[in-house]
């Protein structure tokens, strides 16, 4: 009988051990995860952007948002027969946050103007009832 033994290495102060613990529900495509990540990493008037999530994509139902993880319809990304109209192609929805973060930040940055007239002023949409349509959209913010 041959027996096989397995002695770890003790920990030193140069080898840590990290242990993660993944949260798998903060990965799915909600609701209350994408509000929840808009806030976390700072984009201004998250209320608002959370709106704007749910138009861009049909409520996270569109070809857009399903095969290029993009929630804002932003555009950028190259040009092809799978991509006419040049929408950027984001990783994941977290992606698409930061992507939308950055281009705020850029073009928003420390203004103090009301955002409804922000978007409508830089024309972020083609539909002349944009909106009046994101303000449509009731949201109850439950703080835990």
């Amino acid at each position: 009988m041959i027996a096989l033994a397995y002695k770890p290495e003790p920990l030193t102060p140069t080898c840590n051990r990290i242990e993660l613990e993944l949260d798998y529900e903060s990965l799915r495509l909600t609701p209350q995860n994408v509000y929840q990540y808009l806030m976390d990493i700072g984009v201004k008037y998250a209320d608002i952007v959370l709106r704007q999530s749910f138009l861009e994509t049909g409520w996270y139902t569109s070809h857009n948002c399903l095969t290029r993880s993009n929630l804002f319809g932003m555009k950028g990304g190259e040009k092809n027969q799978d991509n006419p109209n040049g929408y950027m192609i984001y990783k994941d929805w977290k992606h698409s946050c930061r992507g939308y973060l950055r281009w705020q930040r850029r073009f928003y940055g420390d203004s103090t103007q009301d955002y409804y007239e922000f978007l409508e002023g830089i024309g972020y949409a083609e539909s002349p009832t944009y909106i009046d349509k994101l303000k449509s959209i009731k949201l109850i913010v439950v703080k835990k």
